[in-house]
């Protein structure tokens, strides 16, 4: 069957809509091509990081750390959801310890740590100055310790009170209320020795 040259000429223009509507549902999507970037906060107080060969790395200056009271180099990006994937890769060095963060304009909402030891899962169901944390993980929860010199590829998919934590093989779901609020401030940092961030990914339903 052949087609008429008007619905031929319609064609592309329908391709284009519809890797646009594909496309509505991404936030942030960050590959490392360009040292500045929209919503990307590389905090330069904390840690110099630089942006080659489609990754952020940025190995920690220890009087900088001491100077910012203990906190290391962090890379931090304003993007608002409450539903929503993100992804990201990083590779650590030497690294004592990694960190994810979310928080909200109150304060941290979502946070986990990762180290020699295993992981960490925390969250504040009431943000704010003195908040008390509560854990997300299930007591007894086998984790996964940093694979140093190795990327590891994390996904986590926030819906309602639910997260799905995906890191390398390792896979859990936590469920707590807390974990519907609503976040716009996203980090990923780390402290000692070096860390190599690539593919930053966030997308909402």
């Amino acid at each position: 069957m052949k087609l008429s040259s008007s619905l031929l000429a319609l064609i592309p223009l329908a391709i284009g809509v519809a890797a646009l509507s594909g496309r509505a549902g991404v936030l942030v999507e960050d590959k490392f091509t360009a040292l500045n970037r929209e919503h990307r906060d590389l905090s330069p107080s904390r840690g110099i990081w630089n942006i080659a060969d489609g990754m952020a790395t940025c190995t920690q200056d220890d009087a900088l750390y001491k100077k910012n009271q203990d906190h290391g180099p962090v890379i931090w990006y304003d993007v608002a959801f409450t539903d929503g994937t993100v992804r990201f890769a990083y590779k650590p060095q030497k690294t004592k310890a990694f960190f994810f963060t979310l928080n909200n304009e109150r304060g941290h909402v979502f946070r986990f740590v990762q180290n020699d030891a295993g992981l960490s899962v925390r969250g504040w169901p009431t943000p704010g100055p003195g908040a008390k944390p509560v854990s997300y993980l299930p007591p007894g929860t086998k984790t996964p310790a940093l694979r140093h010199g190795e990327w590891a590829q994390v996904e986590l998919k926030f819906e309602g009170n639910r997260c799905v934590l995906s890191i390398g093989d390792f896979k859990q779901t936590l469920e707590h209320p807390a974990i519907a609020q609503t976040k716009n401030k996203l980090g990923l940092g780390f402290s000692f020795g070096a860390l190599s961030v690539r593919d930053v990914l966030v997308i909402t339903p």
